[in-house]
Formats: structure tokens, sequence, C-alpha cells
């Protein structure tokens, strides 16, 4: 995990905490891309590039920092 990782998250995009948000809320990245009107590519990139930013390996670990946990 990054260092400070509510700087991390101060740089997430509006958009990026609203797909963390679809996905913790159980929606598929499938569902997601629907909702957010993208394709699955899309979301699969976007999640790539949130791990990255936040530090982790996982996007349950990503939606875990975002929620204010820590990383598993």
């Amino acid at each position: 995990m990054t260092e400070d990782p509510e700087l991390s998250i101060a740089a997430l995009s509006n958009r990026d905490r609203q797909l963390l948000l679809l996905i913790s809320s159980g929606s598929s990245a499938l569902e997601a891309a629907r909702e957010l009107h993208v394709s699955l590519d899309e979301v699969a990139l976007q999640l790539l590039r949130i791990r990255r930013l936040l530090g982790v390996s996982s996007t349950a670990a990503a939606v875990k920092i975002l929620l204010g946990g820590s990383e598993p």
C-alpha cells in the first residue's frame, strides 16, 4: 500500500469513487460498466489504474481503503 493512503484517496476522481462504490455494493464489473455507460474494457482499465494509484493488488483492497479500512 502507498505510504499515505489519504493522499492517494484524495487523488481519486469522482468517477473512480463511483466505480469503487458500485463494486462495493455488489455490482459486477459488467454491471458497473452498464451503469456508467462505458465498456467493460474501460472498467477493467480504470480499476487497474485505481489499484496502481492506491498501491494495492486487488480491487477489494482498493474498496477497503476507500471505505476507511486498511489493506487486508
